[in-house]
């Protein structure tokens, strides 16, 4: 009876830790994508309103005049994260120290003071968005 629930109360975790990568629920973008779709919405006009290959056109259209290397499928997955300013922020290693090498040259450190997107869940509302 007790194997059973064990059984039970790992099936999830097997799926989890054997078929799940992390990129399957947590979302990463660079800060410049982030921006990058921002200017693309803000320079369509009727944004909204596009059908699936109205927009399609659109971004075609868009990425020809203003070069950005983005996808298409990365473009929507971006949009619709929904980012805005309040998820930008600057990281800071001497704020939350991790690992033995803190030094100025350390893998953690030589983070600081990059801006990145706080974590979306994809299909929630929390991935990361980092700025190079």
């Amino acid at each position: 009876m007790i194997q059973r629930a064990i059984d039970l109360d790992m099936r999830l975790r097997w799926v989890l830790y054997d078929e799940i990568g992390m990129t399957d629920l947590i979302s990463h973008h660079p800060k410049d994508q982030v921006e990058y779709v921002s200017s693309f919405i803000n320079a369509t006009p009727r944004y909204s309103d596009l059908r699936l290959a109205e927009l399609f056109d659109v971004w075609t259209s868009y990425t020809q005049s203003h070069p950005g290397g983005l996808s298409f499928e990365a473009m929507r997955e971006i949009t619709n994260l929904g980012y805005t300013e309040a998820d930008l922020i600057t990281l800071d290693a001497a704020r939350e120290p991790y690992g033995v090498n803190n030094t100025p040259n350390g893998l953690y450190t030589a983070v600081t003071g990059n801006s990145i997107m706080r974590s979306r869940w994809i299909g929630g509302s929390t991935s990361i968005a980092a700025s190079p």
